[in-house]
């Protein structure tokens, strides 16, 4: 899950959103009930360079997952 999310993360960084969408979104379907600051770390540095591509609904559609996922895992 993290070597994945940090795939992500640095696909969304070399500007290939759409292939970095598909690795984030198969990362969080893959979390389950992970609760890593590393994890919440990778995924926090994913939404942060999909911010360059916020006119792509894919990319918005994975970054509103990712808050999710991190306020959900503040609360446990």
């Amino acid at each position: 899950m993290l070597a994945q999310a940090n795939l992500a993360m640095l696909t969304m960084a070399r500007d290939d959103s759409r292939h970095a969408v598909a690795l984030g979104h198969e990362a969080l379907a893959t979390m389950g009930s992970v609760r890593s600051d590393r994890v919440n770390h990778a995924l926090r540095q994913l939404a942060r360079e999909g911010r360059k591509y916020c006119d792509l609904a894919v990319v918005r559609r994975l970054n509103s997952r990712i808050r999710y996922v991190l306020t959900s895992n503040a609360g446990s």
